[in-house]
């Protein structure tokens, strides 16, 4: 499939160009921040650090509080999805499921599914408490069967992988011709401190996203940069893409990707308290700037021509 061979860690995870590279500082607030970088022929930015250690071991109690937001977060990602999905409820996996909820969703919203997580710590609380099935493996098309799955979700698991074209090469070889795939990552362009860290081996805007899956065969169907089950900060990325033909992509570098040095020099460390207030208030403030700007251009265009 056209540009989804493996990239190597010294070339670009999206276009592969070796010799391009901006350095991006990072705030001081964030401590042990990746030496992230910066394509400058696509405009991604990612790291090539390995992570220093595994995740320590997690208490019950912990799984317990842990599972609580996590379960009606999914029921909201899901149904965003099905807004836009009108294939049938077959075959779904939930890839990096973590404590097994999502795959509790679909099940309830009848799909047959099932998750895939090497990370043992999650997989006895998921079927003490769900009932559902987690395999222990990475996932790949030859597991499932290539051209069998109807739906592949991935929630904030895109932006751990540091070779996303070959991840999404299999995911593609699994699903069907019309099978779809939903994903969430952090949003670059209004990045949360937390975000910033060393497993976050790529980050992404809304430009790269898309040049990423459109380069790996998927057709875009709904993106939103205040992506459902979030806090409604513009921090997460949604997607919904479709299996399609894969296609050339003419790289290019988006206004966001430009100032990414600024964005990861002083990224989002507070969210305020009240998730409807805040897409409220960047609502107004959006219309009333957008509204100086036209009319202070308008009267511009007046005094320039007073007969107009």
């Amino acid at each position: 499939m056209n540009g989804a061979e493996y990239v190597s860690p010294e070339a670009c995870p999206l276009c592969s160009d070796v010799a391009r590279r901006l350095r991006l500082s990072v705030a001081s607030c964030v401590v042990n921040a990746p030496p992230y970088v910066q394509c400058q022929r696509c405009g991604l930015v990612f790291h090539h650090e390995p992570r220093p250690r595994p995740d320590p071991p997690l208490s019950w109690e912990s799984f317990d509080r842990y599972t609580r937001w996590k379960l009606p977060t999914n029921r909201v990602r899901l149904n965003w999805l099905a807004q836009y999905a009108s294939v049938p409820r077959g075959r779904a996996v939930d890839i990096g499921t973590k404590d097994g909820s999502a795959v509790k969703v679909l099940t309830e919203m009848g799909w047959q599914a099932v998750g895939y997580d090497p990370d043992q710590r999650f997989h006895a609380f998921a079927k003490e408490t769900y009932g559902v099935e987690i395999r222990p493996d990475w996932f790949t098309a030859d597991a499932v069967g290539p051209g069998t799955l109807d739906l592949v979700i991935a929630y904030h698991v895109f932006e751990h992988i540091p070779d996303p074209l070959p991840w999404l090469f299999e995911v593609w070889k699994a699903l069907k011709p019309d099978g779809l795939l939903q994903i969430d990552t952090p949003n670059l362009g209004n990045i949360h401190a937390t975000q910033i860290c060393q497993g976050h081996a790529v980050l992404y805007t809304s430009h790269t996203l898309r040049q990423m899956l459109e380069k790996a065969g998927f057709r875009i169907l709904a993106m939103t940069e205040c992506a459902p089950g979030s806090n409604r900060t513009y921090d997460q990325l949604g997607v919904v893409a479709q299996r399609s033909q894969p296609k050339s992509v003419s790289f290019s570098v988006s206004h966001v990707d430009r100032v990414a040095s600024s964005l990861l020099a002083s990224p989002v460390e507070h969210f305020p308290p009240s998730p409807i207030l805040s897409v409220r208030i960047y609502r107004a403030v959006t219309r009333r700037m957008v509204g100086a700007v036209r009319r202070f251009r308008y009267r511009a265009l007046s005094r320039k021509n007073p007969s107009a």
